[in-house]
């Protein structure tokens, strides 16, 4: 029996003259206790210091010996601390509740991640540490209580049921309750949250929000006030989804010419064609960033991606058989994003592969700008850039040093922040709690950790604008010019991604863009509802990377930035207003009409959810606000010319089925009313029309069964009122209409239209209500 990862010491006793018994936590396999024989000498009783990671090998000949354990030094985080009080005590409060509380030879993979960050944060800057320490342990023992089945629910408050101002935790249920909530007492305050939750430098957020508990049994709780626990999957088996993801890309046009190396244990990917003849690329990291990484294999990018699980690092294992798998005598470059994990596993695989007697270096990148403060920056989608130039330099046949170089270069020379409308929503209940309507939160990390901010939700160009003033404070030169590269974070529709592409060509920055790489998804996080911005300064050896070809599909070759190309819009007549004219009777009615359209929007959309597509009210807003714009232009005393104008402004700015055909109602009812007959015989002829053009009918459940009603009613001699009556009289028999032959509603189901007035119906009852309350009594 044996094993080899990277552990955690929790604790080392004497045993005999110079022997100890370790204690060490790994990720994959648990606490374990192992013979170190030698252990108490000079040499190495510094090495079995509690709070040290270690790269550990255990090797017993049965399962349930005790069996030996062996290390090398990766970190020392224990005489990091040493002069510090404050982290001391933390890292020694840490490892002495491990080491007593967690099961022997039990995985719990979030308690070691979550003692890694604090000890991470601890060591590297102790100082930093003493200050965010506390609150980091108590965030670590609520993740290491849940995961001993002893969670907490911090969804609401105990007593008011609401999910804002929590401060406190009751000891005795577990429960969260809310600061200053009058009712809400607690029987002692255990734990008061006085600072947001924070980033540990390079690693991914340790959520305070842990699972709660029902029954005695753990349950994944979800993001605090959201559905994240809820939320539907595609998915098989939860712990096979990240191999059969990758065995799909490999079976899709864009897999083509790539491989996997064959170990379920191993989802490494590699350059099908790769003859190692060249420097070899190779990243990787957690998955759930789609198409980042193994979307950028291929020639002119990477040679190999590592994938791990969703937002976890690949071991060192996978990251070392894909440096044997694809390094020659040229050597292999290394390209790592800033994060603890990724840089331990890729460092240690790297010591190996060197040991090995393999050429390789590794560059770490970290462009993301949102926390200045941060002791080291994360590394986001600015990555890319940087595989796009070494990968150049690789194809191009440079040489190790060189490529190790061109990385170096473009790192040094990128940066990148995000901002999300939403966060992302992980596998097993993982989630922040949900941002409020009126929030954005501006550098948010591509794992869901915190960014720079909450900032008020505004408009597309407000937004973009926050983007840029971050990235021009940051090492910008007013003198440079830059690459852009704009990034779906997941979630985020292709119609909202060109439009704040079109934002950031109206920004500040605008006048340096020379290229653009986007906007499209690279890096990804999920399902969040955001996107990032990643600049790079150019020169002429840069410029030439990011230009070169060939590229993988799912690099975005990089393009000249620049304003759209317009031509001029062809004549095709009638476009021109008629002069205007006054009637003050006929303008009253047209206002009261359009007043009411922008009033009732999301009635009529609400309405329209349930049986179509939900844009009703919009296309009857639109159309409204396309005649509002022209109100003082529209020849009123000129009925003809009145009714024409509407129907060419209605053609020209509604959209959707129900635009077009009121369009032709009002067209058609101009050509009738220039015949010589009144309003409602032009408006009867301009319906029929519009039937004969649309192909529905009374009785088909459309707007038709409201406005055919009400047209008689005034042809039949009645007055508004009576219309109006008629009009809601039709609307209303919609309910029972079970089937719909025309419109969104005739691909819906019988079961969900019995009952729900039509949309349109209602629309023109509504209208036709308006028009009659406090209008005359008759319409000739």
């Amino acid at each position: 029996m044996e094993w080899e990862a990277p552990a955690l010491v929790l604790s080392a006793a004497p045993y005999g003259e110079s022997a100890m018994v370790a204690h060490v936590l790994t990720e994959a396999h648990g606490p374990y206790r192992g013979l170190v024989r030698g252990g108490a000498s000079r040499a190495q009783a510094a090495l079995w210091q509690p709070g040290n990671l270690i790269s550990a090998r255990w090797f017993a000949r049965l399962s349930e010996q005790l069996g030996t354990l062996t290390a090398e030094l990766v970190h020392p985080s224990a005489a990091r601390v040493l002069d510090h009080k404050l982290p001391l005590a933390l890292l020694s409060a840490a490892c002495a509740v491990a080491d007593d509380v967690l099961p022997e030879r039990e995985p719990h993979p979030r308690s070691f991640e979550g003692l890694l960050r604090l000890l991470t944060l601890l060591s590297l800057d102790p100082v930093e540490g003493a200050g965010l320490g506390p609150a980091a342990l108590l965030r670590w023992e609520v993740v290491l209580l849940s995961d001993l089945g002893y969670g907490l629910d911090l969804s609401c408050c105990a007593v008011t049921g609401r999910s804002d101002g929590l401060a406190y935790v009751s000891p005795r249920s577990g429960r969260a309750a809310a600061a200053g909530g009058g009712r809400c007492r607690v029987d002692r305050r255990l734990v008061r949250r006085t600072a947001p939750d924070r980033a540990l430098p390079g690693a991914r957020r340790v959520r305070a929000e842990a699972p709660a508990v029902a029954g005695g049994k753990a349950q994944a709780a979800g993001d605090i006030g959201g559905d994240a626990a809820a939320m539907k999957r595609f998915l098989n088996d939860r712990d096979a989804m990240v191999g059969e993801s990758l065995d799909g890309l490999l079976m899709s046009p864009a897999g083509q010419a790539l491989c996997r190396i064959d170990d379920p244990d191993l989802k490494v990917v590699l350059r099908a064609d790769w003859d190692r003849a060249r420097v070899a690329l190779v990243s990787g990291g957690g998955s759930g960033h789609e198409p980042a990484h193994a979307g950028f294999v291929g020639e002119g990018m990477l040679t190999a991606a590592v994938c791990g699980e969703v937002f976890a690092s690949p071991g060192v294992d996978a990251v070392l058989s894909a440096i044997v798998a694809v390094t020659g005598t040229p050597g292999c470059l290394l390209i790592v994003k800033n994060y603890t994990g990724d840089r331990l596993n890729f460092g240690l695989a790297a010591e190996r592969a060197r040991a090995m007697g393999l050429a390789v270096e590794m560059v770490v990148v970290g462009d993301d700008i949102a926390l200045p403060e941060a002791v080291q920056a994360r590394g986001i989608a600015g990555t890319l850039f940087v595989h796009k130039l070494a990968g150049a330099a690789a194809a191009a046949g440079r040489t190790l040093g060189e490529v190790t170089a061109a990385a170096r270069d473009a790192a040094a020379h990128v940066r990148s922040i995000g901002l999300s409308l939403a966060g992302c929503s992980g596998y097993d209940g993982e989630g922040r709690a949900p941002l409020g309507d009126g929030e954005a939160e501006l550098g948010l990390g591509i794992h869901g950790e915190p960014g720079a901010g909450i900032v008020p939700m505004g408009a597309a160009r407000t937004l973009v604008g926050l983007a840029v003033e971050r990235l021009l404070r940051r090492g910008h030169r007013s003198d440079a010019r830059y690459a852009a590269l704009l990034n779906n974070l997941g979630a985020t529709p292709p119609l909202e991604m060109t439009l704040l592409l079109q934002a950031l060509a109206d920004s500040e920055l605008a006048p340096q863009l020379a290229l653009l790489s986007g906007p499209g998804q690279f890096m990804t996080s999920l399902d969040m509802n955001g996107f990032s911005l990643s600049l790079l300064e150019l020169d002429a050896a840069r410029e030439a990377g990011l230009l070169a070809t060939p590229a993988p599909a799912a690099w975005q070759q990089a393009r000249p930035f620049g304003r759209p190309s317009r031509v001029a819009a062809p004549a095709i007549g009638g476009a021109e207003m008629p002069a205007a004219s006054a009637d003050a009777g006929v303008r009253a009615l047209v206002e009261a009409g359009v007043a009411l359209f922008g009033e009732i929007e999301a009635e009529i959309n609400a309405l329209d959810a349930a049986v179509g597509d939900g844009d009703t009210g919009t296309t009857f807003a639109q159309a409204a606000s396309a005649v509002t714009r022209q109100l003082d232009a529209l020849p009123y005393a000129e009925g003809e010319l009145l009714l024409g104008s509407v129907g060419r402004l209605l053609l020209r700015r509604s959209g959707g089925s129900s635009g077009v055909l009121l369009a032709t109602l009002f067209t058609a009812a101009g050509t009738a009313y220039a015949g010589g007959v009144g309003w409602v015989a032009a408006f009867v002829a301009g319906l029929e029309r519009m039937k004969a053009y649309g192909g529905a009918a009374r009785g088909d459940r459309t707007l038709i069964d409201a406005l055919e009603p009400a047209l008689d009613a005034l042809a039949a001699g009645g007055g508004l009122a009576d219309a109006a009556q008629a009009a809601r009289a039709g609307a209303e028999a919609t309910r029972a209409m079970g089937s719909a032959r025309a419109g969104r509603s005739a691909y819906v189901p019988q079961a969900k239209l019995i009952g729900v007035v039509d949309p349109g119906a209602e629309a023109v009852a509504r209208l036709f209500e308006r028009l009659a309350s406090g209008r005359p009594a008759s319409v000739k």
